[in-house]
This record gives C-alpha cells, structure tokens and sequence, in this order.
C-alpha cells in the first residue's frame, strides 16, 4: 500500500477578524486570531449566561 505525502498546506486568511466555532450539544469551543488575544480558544456551555459570555468575548477581540 502505498504511502500518503504528509504534506500540509495552510490556509490563506480571508478576514483576520473573524472568529471560528465549533457548535455542540453541550459545549461550545470558540477561536479567534491568536495575535489578537491571550487566550484564543475558549470553550463555553450552552445556557443562555454562557452564551451571553461568548457573545461579550467576541465582542472584545
């Protein structure tokens, strides 16, 4: 069997200041752009005060 090239190739940036999230049942994990914040991935449950908090840290990247 032949082997598959582990090359990896990066993805251009399109808009810096957009965010990524991962939506689950329980938990939501959030990233942004690492040179914009300390802490560029965090996750949050999914109760409204949760969600509230993500929406404020969003707001403030």
């Amino acid at each position: 069997m032949a082997r598959k090239s582990r090359r990896t190739r990066r993805l251009r940036v399109v808009n810096p200041d957009c965010a990524g999230i991962d939506i689950g049942k329980d938990r939501h994990f959030v990233v942004v752009n690492p040179e914009g914040s300390e802490e560029p991935v965090r996750s949050f449950d999914a109760f409204t005060r949760d969600l509230e908090a993500m929406a404020a840290w969003l707001d403030m990247t």
